[in-house]
């Protein structure tokens, strides 16, 4: 029989960094035990933090081409906010294994007051679309991109959908809810496309094409709004011109041209976040 000594070694055999981890984790519980969220204020401040202006509002979303259509949804900056406000949460990423295609990235949300925690991992190619490995600094941007996603993940997984939708709803309605007449959406049509002219070289035409329509007039408010998020893909590194404009394959009048400009837009875009020289060191979480 292990007597109370056995049982006093066997704890003190434990790694001294397992200990300070589990001594952080008992410290943080008990505080959010001690002072729990207030969901009504969390709300309030998330919704009004959203809504502040039309900048912040348009990075809550993001859209993304998908068998012909567009896939929107809250985005890695909303559960960010979220998290923010919602308090008594530990969340943590870290980059995985990276082989010849593909790279991991992993990330943990604990709720430290329900003590539920949720770990996911996220995936994402690192070839070209001619099947070319990507370079260094583009792979560190592709991990970057992969560890937010999975981290936007991990927030919404504890986090109840009712809360997330609420708030993201609170920024779709700040960047269409403006747009109700003719002439506000007319100057809205006009400026996204001479945005995304003048930043990506993208004409009318490639607009028009990925939401499936024949005239700038036939785009909506919502339109305008999943334009908005698509900008924030690319600018996240979740998608690049290219694929979000269908170039992929490079079949379109333009020619070699499509792929040099293709070409350069991997190579020096950079995410709008500070870049990570190395990765996440493995640490246990659980």
């Amino acid at each position: 029989m292990k007597n109370q000594n056995d049982i006093q070694i066997i704890e003190n055999e434990m790694p001294v960094y397992e200990q300070a981890e589990r001594a952080a984790y008992d410290l943080q519980i008990s505080t959010a035990k001690k002072f729990p969220r207030n969901i009504a204020k969390f709300i309030d401040n998330v919704i009004a933090t959203v809504s502040m202006d039309e900048e912040t509002a348009a990075t809550c979303g993001y859209s993304l081409p998908r068998a012909n259509k567009q896939i929107q949804g809250p985005s890695v900056h909303l559960a960010r906010i979220i998290a923010q406000f919602y308090g008594n949460i530990r969340v943590e990423k870290k980059g995985g294994m990276i082989s010849d295609k593909y790279i991991t990235a992993a990330a943990m949300a604990f709720d430290l007051e329900s003590n539920y925690a949720l770990k996911v991992e996220a995936r994402a190619k690192i070839l070209d679309r001619y099947g070319n490995r990507y370079n260094e600094d583009m792979i560190n941007t592709t991990m970057l991109a992969t560890m937010a996603k999975a981290e936007r993940n991990a927030i919404f997984g504890v986090i109840p959908k009712s809360f997330i939708e609420k708030a993201y709803k609170a920024a779709q309605k700040k960047l269409t809810g403006d747009l109700s007449s003719e002439q506000k959406l007319s100057a809205a049509r006009k400026k996204m496309t001479e945005f995304f002219l003048k930043e990506f070289d993208v004409s009318e035409t490639e607009i028009l094409m990925i939401f499936g329509k024949t005239a700038l007039t036939q785009i909506n408010a919502e339109d305008i709004a999943s334009l908005r998020g698509l900008y924030q893909s690319i600018k996240d590194g979740d998608t690049t011109v290219d694929i979000a404009f269908k170039r992929e394959k490079g079949e379109n009048e333009d020619g070699e041209e499509v792929k040099k400009k293709a070409d350069e837009f991997d190579n020096d875009k950079e995410p709008d976040q500070k870049k990570e020289k190395e990765l996440f060191k493995d640490n246990k979480t659980q």
